[in-house]
């Protein structure tokens, strides 16, 4: 039969991993079971949010019964957690190199949402087109995101210099997260370097560069601006161990990279996309192979005719006469002879303009020309013998070639249709302009220029450039097929070529503004 007696029981609840307030509403009282009554509830209302956290319980505490003993005093209420677990992502930033010291890169690594746990990654930095330690300096590490944190940065310093260089890159990877998946893994730096533009290519050629010999093309080592870069659209060969301008540290001491070898500075050696020739000897320079990849260039030559045109305008005022000269009925054996049958020249603005007929024009030894414009309607011009001075002088062999022998020329401009050649005398100031027309011909540089800032040769040629220089130069060689730089000559200023350019000596070549 049963007990007539009413049952009592108080209840409470009790936290486990699960908190009151925050997780569940707390609960006490006490239950009273009427004379044949076996079972009663107990409600805990569970308070729902959106982090994602471990599975918790709380326990329901059962004391102090009345007419009944406590068999099971204690239940236990799991909380299965329903939201999902977050993401960690990395963001992607740009920071302005600076020209000395250090600048902070600061990543920030988000979650996507709060987490209700610990949550941990580990991360480190790897190289792109910027390289640990000269660009930056290298660093890794544990980020810790207490319940509730969402977002933790990591700083990484980056090394400002006055180098004139592409944009670089360096990465932040992440990796071994715990409590929480990775969305991205990778965040990227882009160092803008603000340092003046890229100085011009003191070489270039359309099709290829080929260098043997151990030429130098570094200039002076600590002024970036005399490095002679190279610009080799389909491709180049080095043979031999060439000079050439690498990355320095603020004391001047060339860099190098974690295998010892040099790090060329930014565009020391490119080509074009589409190269088909690479050839070189990858024990010294870091990154010589693979080359560097760069836009196209384009090499422009100055047509022929616009020259001239140029040039007569310049040096020939309007209405100026011209005055014909006979050869065969003038002849000239002796500088006597020139000064008695030759035209005398002008003034440096008025000059005397020439034109010589029935034949070339053979120039006597020991003749001075100054301040005259000489045009040869039918074949070549040639300097016979030694002691040839020329000052303001412009020289044009419609169908001929020119040999200048030994000349000391001095503003001078010399226009072949065909080659013009010279030997190892001659030797060049102020500001000259040899060129040539016929993509047949050549002109064969065998000379010399004074080497201060006042000297500036320019040479045009539509054939090839064979350059033999017997000692210093400064100038510029354009050539619409191939440049040959033979000898262990030194070059101030530029080489552009629509063909190839081939180094066949010790060659030193350095850029001048």
């Amino acid at each position: 039969m049963p007990d007539p007696r009413p049952i009592t029981v108080n209840y409470t609840t009790v936290d486990g991993t699960a908190t009151t307030g925050v997780d569940y509403v707390g609960n006490s009282g006490t239950l009273t079971f009427a004379p044949g009554q076996t079972s009663q509830t107990i409600p805990v209302s569970i308070i729902g949010d959106l982090l994602d956290e471990a599975d918790e319980n709380f326990t329901l505490q059962l004391s102090q019964s009345t007419n009944a003993t406590l068999v099971k005093p204690q239940g236990v209420g799991t909380i299965i957690d329903n939201d999902a677990t977050p993401s960690l992502s990395i963001n992607d930033l740009t920071l302005t190199e600076g020209n000395s010291g250090t600048t902070t890169a600061t990543f920030t690594v988000s979650l996507s949402a709060a987490s209700g746990q610990t949550v941990t990654i580990n991360y480190s930095t790897a190289n792109g087109t910027a390289l640990a330690p000269n660009d930056y300096t290298a660093t890794n590490g544990i980020l810790t995101f207490n319940p509730g944190q969402t977002t933790q940065t990591i700083s990484v310093q980056v090394n400002g210099d006055l180098l004139p260089e592409a944009n670089e890159t360096f990465f932040v990877n992440l990796s071994n997260s715990t409590n929480a998946t990775i969305a991205d893994t990778m965040g990227v730096a882009t160092i803008i370097d603000n340092d003046p533009a890229s100085l011009p290519f003191a070489i270039k050629a359309e099709g290829t560069v080929t260098i043997s010999g151990s030429s130098d093309f570094d200039g002076d080592p600590l002024n970036l601006n005399d490095d002679a870069r190279i610009y080799a659209g389909r491709g180049f060969t080095i043979n031999g161990n060439p000079t050439l301008p690498v990355r320095r540290d603020a004391q001047g001491n060339p860099i190098r990279d974690a295998n010892g070898k040099l790090v060329l500075i930014d565009r020391a050696v490119t080509v074009a996309p589409g190269y088909n020739v690479i050839n070189a000897n990858t024990n010294l320079y870091s990154n010589l192979i693979p080359p560097q990849v760069i836009e196209p260039q384009t090499v422009v030559v100055p047509s022929y005719t616009s020259i001239i045109n140029q040039e007569t305008v310049r040096r020939v005022p309007t209405g100026t006469p011209t005055v014909t000269f006979n050869v065969q009925n003038n002849p000239l054996n002796s500088a006597s002879d020139w000064t008695n049958r030759f035209p005398g020249g002008g003034t440096a603005t008025q000059p005397t303009v020439v034109l010589v007929i029935n034949g070339g024009l053979n120039v006597p030894a020991n003749v001075t020309l100054s301040n005259l414009v000489i045009i040869i309607e039918q074949g070549d011009l040639n300097f016979n013998g030694n002691g040839h001075t020329l000052n303001n002088v412009m020289f044009v062999t419609n169908n001929g070639n020119i040999n200048l022998s030994g000349v000391q020329a001095n503003n001078v401009s010399l226009f072949a249709s065909g080659s013009i050649q010279m030997n190892s005398n001659a030797r060049f100031s102020g500001s000259s302009l040899l060129a040539n027309a016929n993509s047949n011909g050549s002109i064969n540089f065998n000379g010399s220029t004074t080497t201060d800032a006042s000297s500036n040769l320019r040479v045009v040629a539509q054939g090839e450039i064979n350059f033999n220089g017997s000692s210093q130069c400064r100038g510029s060689f354009v050539t619409a097929r191939n440049f040959r730089y033979n000898g262990n000559s030194t070059l101030l200023g530029s080489i552009e070529a629509k063909g190839n350019i081939l180094f066949n000596g010790q060659a030193t070549v350095i850029a001048t503004s």
